[in-house]
């Protein structure tokens, strides 16, 4: 949906206002990993919604201990993240919330790394993020052509 190359100096949260201009259309689930968990994150996500409804966040939320009841319909989902961590177990909780599609988006950076390959050519860091970019779009192109299409019969 959106993808950005950034050196190791910047956090993933900085980048996120830009990916989420990226996506056209509305945002149904945000899924993220705990670097996301925090205030910066649900505001991108409410200034991005504008009249839209709320996505769904799904972000394992750090110091799962801070659940406490706010106003905000965005941070009210993280304390029921919170709450079901709490109440039967971050396992229960990733599989329960949908979080383990996770898994999903390691395997296609894996991917990634094995066809395009683990390191960039390029030096110029405008370069290397075209390059990382046609990586994707190649990427992208790869898995359109492999996936089945399937109809359903009767």
């Amino acid at each position: 949906m959106a993808s950005d190359l950034t050196d190791k100096d910047v956090g993933d949260v900085t980048v996120l206002p830009d990916l989420l201009d990226q996506v056209d259309g509305r945002i149904n689930r945000f899924l993220g990993d705990g670097a996301y968990d925090g205030d910066p994150t649900y505001r991108a996500l409410k200034q991005r919604r504008q009249a839209l409804p709320l996505p769904e966040v799904i972000v394992p939320p750090r110091g799962a201990g801070q659940g406490l009841a706010r106003a905000e319909d965005l941070l009210r989902q993280r304390d029921c993240h919170v709450k079901t961590i709490e109440d039967r177990g971050r396992m229960a909780w990733q599989k329960s919330s949908g979080y383990n599609r996770r898994a999903l988006v390691e395997a296609t950076m894996s991917r990634y790394k094995r066809i395009i390959g683990s390191g960039l050519r390029s030096l110029n860091p405008a370069a290397q993020k075209t390059e990382a970019m046609m990586g994707v779009d190649v990427l992208n192109q790869m898995f359109s052509l492999g996936r089945p299409v399937t109809e359903r019969i009767g």
